[in-house]
């Protein structure tokens, strides 16, 4: 019987040999934007310059009719150059739900579980997803995780479907908890941050454009220039000068005067 097994082995056939290693690949170096959250708060520039990309990028899908994942840290990629890019990929049948990769940057009205309605009401989403990655990327990990206690550590995404749920569960503004935060940008992420659709931001260009507002404001530096006195005005100031030293001459005389008797 040994013998006859071992013949078995010997006559049957051969095991397929493992295919030679290819060439080795150089992947273009990219980086997410979740890598990028720290425990201290964003630079302005650095959070302005990321939405201000990513924006750019969904008006250009939007613009050439693409579809594109759900926007969140993951999607959202630095490139080695720079550049922000966005994954543009659609659902794989008609009956698919458009569901974000993470329940912690999903709109509310995703989590029904029902593809959406509209290139409108996937605008909403976007803008909803991408507000709270800003609103993260700006207040750093640390103060984010003191504003939403305990959501991060569960192990599960349960906590942040019923955050995302709860209409009455907001997010603080961000001029609240730092104070450095433009009044603008604290309003845009406001808008965006809005778990009613209807009231939330609705277009790309309005937050694009409430950004590079910002961008151009913190790029520029504002001289003032104070007007020379001249004229009466001049001469009434001289002449408030000299009334103010001749009462001053007077004062130190008078103290003068009096030390000289106390002796």
């Amino acid at each position: 019987m040994i013998a006859a097994l071992g013949r078995f082995e010997t006559d049957g056939p051969a095991a397929p040999a493992e295919p030679a290693p290819g060439p080795a690949v150089e992947m273009p170096s990219s980086q997410s934007v979740a890598s990028l959250l720290a425990d201290d708060p964003a630079d302005l520039h650095n959070v302005l310059g990321l939405m201000g990309e990513s924006l750019r990028c969904l008006i250009n899908l939007e613009a050439a009719g693409a579809a594109h994942e759900p926007v969140s840290p993951h999607t959202l990629r630095i490139t080695g150059s720079g550049r922000i890019e966005i994954a543009a990929h659609g659902p794989a049948g008609e009956r698919d739900t458009l569901m974000v990769s993470s329940p912690k940057y999903t709109a509310p009205e995703m989590m029904r579980g029902r593809p959406l309605a509209d290139a409108d009401a996937r605008v909403r989403a976007d803008l909803y997803a991408l507000g709270f990655v800003m609103y993260e990327y700006l207040l750093g990990r640390r103060r984010f995780r003191a504003e939403f206690p305990g959501l991060d550590d569960r192990g599960t995404d349960l906590g942040w479907m019923e955050w995302h749920s709860d209409p009455s569960r907001k997010a603080k503004p961000a001029s609240a908890l730092l104070q450095a935060t433009p009044a603008p940008l604290s309003q845009l992420l406001e808008a965006m941050l809005e778990k009613d659709p209807a009231k939330r931001c609705a277009r790309y260009e309005d937050a694009y454009r409430t950004v590079q507002e910002l961008v151009g404001r913190t790029q520029q530096t504002q001289q003032v220039k104070v007007a020379r006195v001249e004229g009466k005005a001049a001469r009434s100031g001289l002449r408030m000068g000299l009334v103010a030293c001749g009462f001053a001459i007077i004062l130190l005389s008078l103290l003068a005067l009096v030390a000289r008797l106390l002796r």
